[in-house]
């Protein structure tokens, strides 16, 4: 898939939805929808990006990139994946970044 209209069209398909839906999931207009799926919007809102993932069960980089977590990055944790990251709010996304910042400057591998 070479764009996220593609990739949009791909996964409605794949589960039977229709394009209003999509709309009622991500509380937008079928218009706006229909501008996705086309193509015509240059740039699509992150609010509307995390809820489009979420409606259609794929993750922001498999819709932005066409790639899986696991082509992107991996994670040392065990019980975390990117998708569980991906679910939270961007407050406790930057606490747990400010977290490992820490600890890696008390490490001294981060100035």
């Amino acid at each position: 898939m070479s764009d996220i209209s593609n990739r949009i069209k791909l996964k409605l398909k794949e589960k039977g939805l229709r394009q209003l839906d999509l709309a009622n999931a991500t509380g937008v207009s079928t218009a706006a929808v229909n501008k996705w799926i086309n193509g015509n919007t240059k740039n699509l809102k992150s609010e509307n990006l995390i809820a489009i993932s979420k409606y259609l069960g794929v993750s922001i980089q498999w819709l932005v990139s066409g790639k899986h977590e696991s082509d992107i990055i991996s994670l040392p944790f065990k019980k975390i994946t990117v998708e569980d990251l991906n679910l939270l709010p961007s407050e406790a996304l930057q606490d747990i970044e400010d977290f490992i910042l820490i600890k890696l400057s008390r490490l001294n591998l981060k100035d």
